[in-house]
């Protein structure tokens, strides 16, 4: 199915210049919400180990945990969290110090317009076509 949904991207794209794939800038930037680097969070409160929505650890054998290399403070509502966690994999926590959402990015020494993004809702678009297409 992702040769298809591959093949059919590239003629869909190339027609009406729909994009197959999400870059992690476009996805932090999906709902226009500001945000403000503040990687001194970690230092200054300690609530936002505690209320990570993602694990920190890479994965449940290990001890490793993730690596985190820029905090933001995200102006959002938690209606817009879930659904940035959901379609996007972004990652957030909390911070009560400030109350208010923080972006944790797990990536760095890349441009965010060149880091992929999974976008579950691009994912159903494309299954679609691909269905269209059989028919």
């Amino acid at each position: 199915m992702s040769k298809q949904i591959e093949e059919l991207s590239k003629k869909y794209r190339n027609k009406e210049s729909i994009s197959i794939v999400t870059n992690y800038l476009d996805a932090v930037n999906w709902l226009d919400n500001h945000r403000v680097l503040c990687n001194e969070i970690p230092n200054v409160d300690s609530s936002i180990w505690d209320n990570a929505r993602f694990d920190w650890y890479l994965d449940e054998d290990s001890e490793d945990m993730m690596e985190i290399y820029q905090w933001f403070i995200f102006g959002a509502s938690e209606c817009d969290i879930k659904y940035l966690e959901e379609r996007f994999g972004l990652l957030f926590t909390y911070s009560d110090l400030l109350d208010n959402w923080v972006l944790c990015v797990h990536h760095y020494g890349t441009s965010w317009d060149y880091v992929y993004c999974q976008d579950s809702e691009a994912d159903e678009f494309w299954k679609e076509q691909v269905e269209k297409e059989g028919k």
